[in-house]
């Protein structure tokens, strides 16, 4: 019998911490030694992680990764030298809340081989959603595909790199 109230006891904590978010499974940002997180977040449905790094060391590096902690499906670039030249970051910002559709839009991009990636985190102030994810598009059929994360398990932000004079600045295309 006190072993069942034990066991129920563990469960009811369980349960409470979990309705409470003290349990919640927070994903680990695929990092290297002398790393930081700019943004990363888990896929919806899926346990891969997108995570976006820079160095904390000069000099200093971005680098995208995709998977999972022990097996890395991309990792770009390659060779980190000159790295945030291969990226171009774009947003748009239209403030004033709900009453003026406020938008905050961020976009970083890059092309390995025939694709394209975009990462983005999108907020809109007048329906109050918030979107991240990555868009792969083969740049030969033109097929793009939406892998869309999980915004709850986002850690950084591309904001950012509003402020990063080695980024390219491009325009904004979605």
């Amino acid at each position: 019998m006190k072993k069942q109230i034990r066991l129920l006891t563990i469960i009811i904590i369980l349960f409470a911490a979990n309705i409470l978010g003290l349990c919640s499974a927070k994903h680990q940002p695929l990092l290297n030694k002398n790393e930081e997180v700019l943004i990363s977040f888990k896929l919806a449905n899926s346990n891969k992680v997108l995570t976006v790094a820079t160095s904390t060391k000069e000099p200093g590096y971005i680098v995208y990764r995709f998977g999972q902690k022990n097996k890395i499906e991309l990792e770009y670039p390659k060779d980190l030298s000159k790295s945030w030249e291969r990226f171009t970051y774009s947003y748009y910002f239209r403030g004033g809340g709900p009453e003026n559709e406020g938008l905050d839009l961020n976009y970083l991009r890059f092309t390995n081989g025939n694709y394209t990636y975009t990462i983005y985190e999108e907020r809109q102030s007048e329906d109050g959603s918030e979107k991240v994810g990555v868009i792969v598009r083969n740049n030969i059929t033109k097929k793009e595909t939406d892998l869309k994360g999980d915004y709850s398990s986002i850690e950084g932000s591309l904001i950012m790199l509003r402020f990063e004079k080695r980024i390219n600045n491009g325009d904004i295309e979605y």
